[in-house]
């Protein structure tokens, strides 16, 4: 009776030690294909003629531009478009309508995705659930006589490395708040022109499908303050999207009509805004804690205990 227990437990025990390593593979597998998509998506296009410009200003105020094969796209979303080209700011400015541009190479490097907060999401658990998968590698390796004892440098060369791919996605996690900090400001600093623009397209996710947090976009399209016609792919908070209506009053400040922001952010908006800070509310918690966890071993080192030790007081008798 024992020993069918024993088997049991040990088919048990190896069960879940299959699927956890199948669950860890898959996710490091997968998160890895989604960070290698954001930096370098797929475009089968040569070359085209330019139909049209558009801009896409994400939640916070970054900017990524394209070019249109098909003026039609200039009033729709960017979001899942097709025919879009990314340019660069400068490219953005002197392009014409009528002008020939040759396509990014296929698997083409896009630097700008690297301001992108699911990046960072898919980055940390590329990361993460990989080295766990490492670690159990040498700690199993390790366990196996006269071959362990071999494997020390291997173990401390993957805690470096970790630590150092830790170090680098948190950083710019940090990059990207900082940049986002910075544009927001931008947008809401200096003289206000408001304007009136055009709604002619939207798509809401209220959270229920692909993603965790609730997504909202209106396509824009305005003229700037010499009259120069604008389209844009925004997205926006709650209380806007569901404001109604053809069309929007936005403000940007003077010259530079791209920065573009709704006003005050209403009640219903903070749970949509706690949402899409949240990765960087939990780096922040987690810098934190590192912060801790080295302060409390530096002080072991040095004195053999985590803790501070209280001055015993002499007492005068």
């Amino acid at each position: 009776m024992e020993l069918i227990k024993k088997i049991g437990t040990m088919i048990g025990y190896t069960a879940l030690g299959i699927f956890m390593s199948v669950l860890f593979i898959y996710i490091a597998i997968t998160s890895a294909k989604e960070v290698y998509s954001s930096l370098f998506p797929k475009s089968e296009m040569d070359e085209i003629t330019v139909e049209g410009k558009i801009v896409y200003n994400d939640l916070f105020g970054n900017l990524t531009y394209y070019t249109a094969a098909d003026e039609e796209a200039e009033t729709a979303l960017t979001i899942g478009a097709e025919g879009l080209m990314p340019i660069s700011a400068e490219e953005y400015e002197m392009v014409q309508n009528g002008d020939v541009i040759d396509g990014e190479t296929i698997q083409s490097f896009r630097l700008e995705n690297l301001m992108d907060v699911d990046l960072f999401v898919n980055f940390l658990l590329f990361i993460a659930f990989s080295f766990i998968i490492l670690f159990a590698l040498v700690g199993a390796i390790e366990a196996v006589p006269v071959i362990g004892k071999k494997t020390g440098l291997l173990g401390a060369i993957l805690k470096w490395v970790y630590l150092t791919l830790i170090i680098v996605g948190f950083s710019l996690v940090y990059i990207s708040f900082g940049k986002s900090v910075i544009t927001a400001i931008q947008a809401h600093s200096g003289e206000q022109i408001q304007t009136e623009a055009a709604i002619t397209d939207s798509y809401g996710d209220p959270g229920s499908s692909r993603y965790e947090s609730s997504y909202y976009y209106l396509a824009l399209s305005y003229d700037d303050e010499q009259g120069n016609p604008i389209h844009m792919t925004k997205q926006v908070k709650p209380s806007i999207y569901y404001e109604g209506g053809s069309t929007i009053m936005i403000s940007h400040p003077a010259g530079s009509p791209l920065n573009i922001h709704f006003g005050d952010t209403g009640s219903m908006d903070l749970f949509f805004y706690l949402g899409h800070l949240m990765m960087y509310i939990l780096i922040f918690i987690l810098t934190g804690l590192f912060i801790l966890v080295a302060v409390l071993m530096r002080r072991h080192k040095k004195t053999g205990s985590y803790w501070k030790k209280k001055d015993k007081k002499q007492e005068v008798v």
